[in-house]
């Protein structure tokens, strides 16, 4: 059935001269067939006439013969060739241990999900080697080193492939699979990664940043005596402290660039936040987040509880300040 805009030329009833104008003729549709079966035409001439398609059993229009490629000459046939001989060489010099990687790493990412799911349903000993797999490649992989071994390197090529913070996030997804990634040498990891822990591990605010929404999604089912979370707390605000007041990320301020700033009126404040800052912020938000659960929350409000007295004290003329004083 012709529709609107189907390509037509003259059929094998045709007795309408040269309506169509000089051969091959072609024209295009703009009206549905008629019940009367005759349809409307218009040709590339310009002309519009209504022509029989069924009327009287005649058919004067048949469907144009697509528009044939055109023949390209042997230079350009040269060119497509060599453009795609790199394709066919690549699928064919596809070297087996590439592929045998590449199939690799998708295995270990596949089982890494598998076991983040359904970790409460599997053998406790499977999630602590396969976490303690991932501890090991993002410990190694960001230990500073001027000259890096075989082994680190190849830990850091899984890290960006595979094992990488971001990722072990993700795949905390049960309670069973939290409490293995929370374990005080993923833990102490962790907080080397956010800075004061130990000076070998390599620290970027990325890094700083993800490491402590790890710690916030794993935290919370965290099995440990209220003594080594009340350490862990002590050291949370410890890092806070350091972070926000001493800023040891963030470059050092630049008085002549301060007193150009003065003359052209240039803005004198950072316009987005610094490095310190957003690491502070987030470590707040970690302490907020624990401090809304049932096991962190006692241990937090002794905390906090002391940190306001040791305030009020310095703020008033308490022991501190007499101790200052003399």
């Amino acid at each position: 059935m012709m529709k609107i805009g189907t390509r037509v030329v003259r059929g094998v009833d045709w007795k309408w001269g040269d309506q169509d104008g000089p051969l091959p003729g072609e024209g295009r549709v703009i009206g549905d067939l008629g019940e009367d079966g005759w349809i409307r035409v218009q040709w590339d001439n310009g002309s519009t006439n209504s022509y029989r398609m069924g009327k009287e059993d005649k058919y004067d229009l048949k469907l144009a013969d697509p528009p044939t490629p055109a023949e390209m000459d042997t230079e350009s046939d040269t060119n497509d060739e060599a453009t795609k001989a790199p394709e066919k060489l690549t699928c064919k010099d596809s070297h087996p241990t590439k592929l045998l990687k590449q199939a690799s790493l998708t295995l270990l990412r596949t089982i890494s999900i598998c076991c983040g799911i359904s970790a409460d349903h599997v053998q406790p000993s499977s999630t602590k080697i396969l976490c303690s797999l991932l501890r090991d490649i993002i410990q190694t992989a960001n230990k500073v080193s001027d000259c890096p071994s075989q082994t680190q390197l190849l830990a850091l090529n899984h890290h960006v492939e595979w094992a990488t913070l971001g990722f072990t996030r993700a795949i905390a997804a049960s309670t069973a699979m939290c409490r293995a990634l929370s374990t005080p040498a993923w833990v102490h990891l962790l907080l080397s990664m956010v800075g004061g822990q130990d000076n070998s591990i390599v620290i970027t605010l990325p890094k700083q940043i993800l490491s402590l929404r790890l710690l916030k999604a794993v935290l919370p089912a965290w099995d440990i005596n209220p003594t080594e979370r009340l350490s862990l707390l002590e050291k949370l605000f410890h890092l806070l402290g350091y972070t926000a007041l001493l800023c040891p990320a963030d470059p050092p301020p630049q008085p002549a660039a301060f007193g150009r700033c003065l003359k052209s009126g240039a803005v004198r404040v950072c316009l987005t936040a610094s490095h310190s800052s957003t690491v502070a912020e987030e470590c707040i938000a970690l302490l907020r987040s624990l401090h809304g659960l049932p096991g962190w929350n006692q241990a937090l409000n002794h905390i906090l509880a002391n940190k306001l007295a040791v305030a009020g004290d310095l703020l008033t003329e308490g022991p501190f300040f007499r101790i200052h004083q003399v």
